[in-house]
């Protein structure tokens, strides 16, 4: 319900930045649609006040914080490495910039911060089940842990999907079609929810299919909480509770006795 709340946003920041490009030329599409979804999560994430007077510094520090993310972070994540360093002081900045517009909006509540709808404005009000409320610096986690969980699986899907429609041009002219039907004799009209999740479905499986063929996951690990029953290629098989399972979407979406030909981009 919430999504569909946001998608006059994301038209608006969409819309906004494409306004930016010229007729014709050249652009890297990961770099531009990473740009964007920073764009739309910003002013869903943070709220009108800090995508309109402070994404830039929410912006470069949160590239400190994605840099400060490594392989090796996994393993060793307080190790003495100066991408760490700048992320551990990107973090620290970002809670005192966070804490100032909490502060701000606690103090003048009756001024127009945001439309109440972002996430910031609901993390403020809420309280564990003591009734005790969480800190400035536990919103300003939740916000970027949501801000990582977003940002690059959503950047990296509407790549792929962009790059598998523009290299099969009939199913790109099918599109155009699509749009242009849902929109025929409202060519003005906003963006709704409905017309992109129900009356595209030619797009909407396109992204889809750009999923199974390209997943931002490559490994999902999960443990098992209780016996689990398998059954694979007629054999039957007991994953024991407590066990780690190790997934990958980027092999099972690929194994062709589930998918005909599982290496073609196919939407139908």
């Amino acid at each position: 319900a919430r999504l569909k709340g946001y998608t006059a946003k994301i038209e608006r920041e969409t819309r906004m930045y494409l306004d930016t490009w010229s007729d014709e030329g050249e652009l890297d599409l990961f770099h531009a649609l990473s740009e964007l979804t920073i764009l739309t999560s910003s002013r869903c994430l943070h709220g009108d006040d800090v995508r309109e007077n402070l994404f830039k510094e929410v912006s470069e520090l949160y590239h400190d914080l994605d840099q400060g993310l490594t392989p090796l972070t996994v393993f060793f994540p307080n190790a003495p490495t100066a991408a760490h360093k700048k992320r551990n002081a990107a973090r620290a900045k970002m809670v005192e910039l966070f804490s100032k517009v909490i502060k701000n909006r606690r103090d003048n509540p009756d001024q127009q911060h945001s439309d109440g709808t972002d996430i910031l404005s609901i993390f403020m009000d809420v309280k564990y089940k003591d009734g005790s409320a969480i800190t400035d610096e536990q919103v300003t986690g939740l916000l970027i842990a949501l801000l990582f969980a977003g940002q690059h699986t959503s950047c990296i899907t509407s790549t792929w999907t962009s790059l598998f429609i523009l290299n099969n041009p009939s199913i790109m002219k099918r599109i155009v079609e699509e749009q242009n039907a849902v929109f025929s004799g409202r060519e003005d009209a906003n963006v709704e929810y409905k017309m992109v999740n129900e009356e595209m479905p030619l797009l909407h499986n396109s992204m889809k299919e750009a999923l199974r063929l390209c997943p931002p996951l490559i490994l999902l690990i999960r443990q098992a909480l209780k016996d689990v029953k398998v059954k694979a290629a007629g054999k039957n098989y007991v994953i024991p509770k407590g066990d780690m399972v190790l997934i990958s979407p980027s092999v099972g979406m690929r194994i062709p006795e589930v998918f005909k030909e599982p290496n073609t981009f196919d939407p139908d």
